[in-house]
């Protein structure tokens, strides 16, 4: 990432996955806390004065890792990406939803605007490119991958699972389950 003023994220995989070396504005993340932390400003995504300051100052917002944008958990998550969305659209950012899973979704009109207000969209998972494709956005949609399967060992250390090195010279494959009603 070249210099390209103030950079807002919202998802810690998206920061954990962007080189930003190099980049000499400032970065901004949306969380549930609003502290410093090194140079990493975090910003409250309840605080809608904060936002608006933050979102008037950059030019980018990248959106993304995870599923963000379903409903299965509260139909409400998913109104709040919207208007989160269409704040940064609002104040002038350029919007990159980045390697998202996407659904379930049982609002898809609202999905649909959401992800029309994205200069680029990429999804983790063929099933996410799918649904995408399915609601017939002129958004420019690509799959990629999770980036967490970018990731180099030297980039886990201090993480939770560093331990699982340490049992016997066996490679390890990890899947985290959870259940969720599909709606698609």
């Amino acid at each position: 990432v070249s210099d390209m003023g103030s950079l807002v994220f919202c998802g810690c995989t998206a920061l954990e996955s962007i080189s930003l070396s190099g980049f000499s504005g400032r970065v901004y993340v949306i969380n549930s806390r609003s502290k410093r932390e090194g140079s990493i400003i975090k910003i409250s995504r309840l605080s809608l004065l904060r936002l608006i300051y933050t979102f008037a100052r950059s030019r980018i917002f990248i959106f993304g890792g995870g599923s963000l944008l379903q409903d299965s958990t509260s139909r409400r998550s998913l109104f709040y990406y919207e208007a989160l969305l269409a704040l940064a659209r609002a104040l002038g950012c350029r919007i990159y939803i980045f390697a998202n899973g996407i659904g379930p979704v049982s609002q898809r009109r609202v999905l649909k605007k959401v992800i029309s207000f994205a200069h680029l969209v990429s999804v983790r998972d063929p099933d996410s490119y799918e649904i995408l494709k399915r609601l017939n956005t002129d958004s420019n949609i690509i799959l990629s991958a999770d980036p967490v399967f970018k990731k180099t060992g030297a980039e886990y250390k201090k993480r939770p699972l560093t331990c699982l090195s340490t049992l016997s010279g066996r490679r390890y494959f990890a899947i985290s389950l959870r259940s969720c009603k599909r709606r698609d």
